[in-house]
């Protein structure tokens, strides 16, 4: 009497016209492949036409400013985000920026009123802090440069010392040799 899988095991195709190694538990390799294949291309076919769909029936997105429809870049403007093409959108934004009230920048600025402030003042007060900056990065700078110049010199001042003291090695080498190997003392 034989076992239901023996039978079933029996009638199995276990080998494969396309060598050892593709038949996998008697189904043909290559023949999955191709189904699991042609099963990827049709979803991937309506994937594509209901991207397509879409965009055809989209309306064209045109800027809310000059009314192109063609730029590489869109930017948001006052009817939301992607609705000014690329040189509306940065006009839109340096408009926008001028606008705006001007920022305190310290402390001392902030305690009156910023309308009554001039610019030119407050120019002026860039300027002063642009100086301030560049000086502490010059007086930072010549620190550094210092600092590397005194690293040079102990390290050719330990060079010269390990040098000395090389020969002072070789010269006791030299004073042990010739006491052991002779009577005289020989002196460089």
């Amino acid at each position: 009497m034989m076992s239901t899988a023996i039978r079933t095991a029996a009638r199995r195709n276990w080998g494969s016209r396309h060598g050892r190694r593709a038949a996998t538990d008697g189904c043909d390799r290559r023949e999955t492949v191709k189904r699991y294949t042609r099963r990827r291309a049709k979803a991937a076919a309506a994937v594509v036409v209901k991207a397509a769909d879409a965009v055809v029936h989209a309306p064209p997105r045109v800027c809310a400013d000059c009314r192109t429809s063609e730029t590489p870049l869109w930017r948001s403007g006052p009817e939301g985000p992607k609705s000014l093409c690329n040189a509306c959108g940065i006009k839109y934004r340096k408009r926008r920026k001028g606008l705006a009230p001007p920022t305190p920048t310290s402390s001392s600025a902030s305690n009156s009123q910023v309308g009554n402030v001039p610019a030119p003042a407050m120019k002026v007060l860039s300027t002063e802090e642009l100086k301030r900056r560049q000086r502490e990065k010059q007086e930072r700078t010549l620190k550094l440069l210092l600092l590397q110049h005194r690293r040079q010199r102990r390290s050719q001042s330990e060079e010269k010392a390990a040098v000395e003291a090389g020969k002072e090695v070789e010269e006791a080498a030299r004073l042990l040799l010739s006491l052991s190997s002779s009577g005289l003392l020989v002196h460089s």
